[in-house]
């Protein structure tokens, strides 16, 4: 059985960046890969699987997420176990914690307090120099989107790379990217003439949606506990709409249509909530992401929550009782899990 190196990524931008600089670095060492695509409510069981079941591994990159801690204790004892090399690099504050591994480096800026993201806190590792300078315009671009640096530079490259993921989809966008590995000599480089018709459609597409949303969008003011400041709370007004689909361009679209929002929360049940901001917080974003169901995270100005099946569910069936006149039995509601268990069970 050949070994292969496993990479474990976020699903946005970033962490398809973290994907890209894997697969070039497996191939630079004449090994297979496995990529595994992590949210946060997956992240800690999709580790755990290759600790429990996977012989061939050779190398593990986990990148732009973290596991718990929990997770994390299990995957050093794994790792002085077996000896297989383990690197995590992330820039979400609310995995500090991990920093105590030598294997772990998360921090949200550089040397020089300049805000950076996980793909280029991967780039910068020493074995990683080569694949860096051939796709340096690639790394600046990922980096200025998802830190935010773009919105103070007017960086419309980084913006719309983001926005060609979002119209391709992560496999042909990971694709295209490894593509361009070696060719890229300035921003413009990043679109070839199709790339630039397809986000010119898309900008169009996108404006069309926010105009729906502005149309159905609650407004409500959320009360945060400040535990930093003497438990004070904070009023942050806030702008609450339901999407599950081009979260960053719409939560960016809307915050700038709606300067009066503290923050805006995008529900996209039955999975998430994402939280996005373009003020400076008392609370960073993230810790209200994890306040809010007790699972998630992020950075100051972007973050998210997941929601559990049994939480939408209890959700779902007091928003039923309240609204329905008839009496209903939802006791077969089941997810996906349950089904596939459910089924098992009768084979």
């Amino acid at each position: 059985m050949k070994k292969q190196v496993y990479i474990f990524h976020h699903t946005d931008l970033d962490g398809i960046g973290v994907k890209i600089l894997g697969i070039l670095y497996a191939q630079q060492q004449g090994l297979p890969y496995k990529t595994i695509s992590c949210g946060y409510s997956t992240v800690n069981s999709n580790v755990m699987d290759m600790i429990n079941e996977a012989k061939d591994v050779s190398e593990v990159i986990i990148g732009d997420i973290s596991v718990d801690e929990e997770t994390a204790a299990k995957l050093n004892k794994w790792m002085r176990k077996t000896g297989v090399p383990v690197r995590l690099r992330d820039h979400h504050e609310t995995a500090h914690a991990l920093n105590k591994y030598k294997w772990a480096i998360v921090h949200e800026c550089d040397e020089n307090k300049v805000g950076r993201c996980g793909t280029w806190m991967l780039s910068q590792d020493g074995d990683f120099q080569e694949i860096t300078a051939r796709n340096k315009v690639l790394i600046e671009a990922i980096d200025a989107w998802d830190t935010w640096k773009w919105k103070r530079t007017n960086n419309l490259h980084a913006k719309n790379l983001n926005a060609l993921m979002s119209i391709i989809g992560e496999a042909d966008f990971t694709e295209y990217c490894l593509s361009l590995d070696g060719k890229l000599k300035e921003p413009a480089d990043l679109f070839d003439t199709e790339k630039s018709a397809m986000i010119k459609a898309f900008r169009l597409f996108i404006k069309k949606q926010l105009d729906s949303y502005d149309k159905y969008m609650y407004t409500m003011n959320l009360w945060v506990l400040n535990k930093v400041h003497g438990k004070k709370q904070i009023k942050l007004r806030t702008g609450v709409i339901f999407c599950n689909a081009n979260l960053s361009e719409i939560g960016d679209g809307m915050l700038d249509r709606h300067p009066e929002l503290d923050l805006l929360m995008m529900i996209s049940f039955p999975g998430s909530i994402s939280w996005r901001t373009q003020k400076q917080l008392d609370i960073p974003l993230g810790k209200i992401a994890k306040m809010a169901t007790g699972n998630g995270g992020g950075h100051p100005m972007a973050a998210g929550s997941t929601v559990s099946f049994n939480q939408f569910k209890d959700s779902l069936i007091r928003f039923m009782d309240k609204n329905f006149a008839a009496e209903m039995d939802y006791s077969d509601l089941l997810s996906p899990y349950e089904i596939k268990k459910l089924k098992e069970s009768k084979e």
